[in-house]
């Protein structure tokens, strides 16, 4: 996984830095298939903007937060990524368990025939 951190008016210190890296692992700790990580922090007059795009094999989710503080706005954006990404990953699996019931169902209509015979 590859992590890049720019800012555009602001100077990306090490405790930012830091900060970014252990949310961020705390959160894609469990997923798999994500590719780059690309996070955009900036300050335009008051409002501190973090933006967060997450490229995975199947899809790019991009998200942003406003606020009048950096660290919040940090918050506010991973959480709105790791909800769209639980969304994407609750939806993948509802698509295999049917996949696996359609197969199952396939299988029973099957051997019924067969008993049927």
């Amino acid at each position: 996984m590859e992590l890049k951190i720019t800012g555009k008016g602001i100077k990306i210190t090490d405790s930012i830095q830091n900060n970014l890296k252990r949310k961020m692992k705390k959160m894609f700790h469990g997923l798999k298939g994500i590719i780059s990580i690309h996070v955009f922090l900036s300050i335009e007059k008051k409002r501190h903007i973090a933006e967060i795009s997450v490229v995975s094999k199947g899809s790019v989710v991009r998200a942003n937060d406003v606020s009048s503080n950096l660290y919040v706005s940090i918050d506010g954006v991973l959480r709105k990524i790791e909800k769209h990404l639980r969304k994407i990953k609750d939806r993948r699996q509802d698509i295999k368990s049917k996949n696996g019931l359609a197969a199952k169902n396939t299988f029973d209509v099957q051997s019924d025939m067969l008993v049927q015979v």
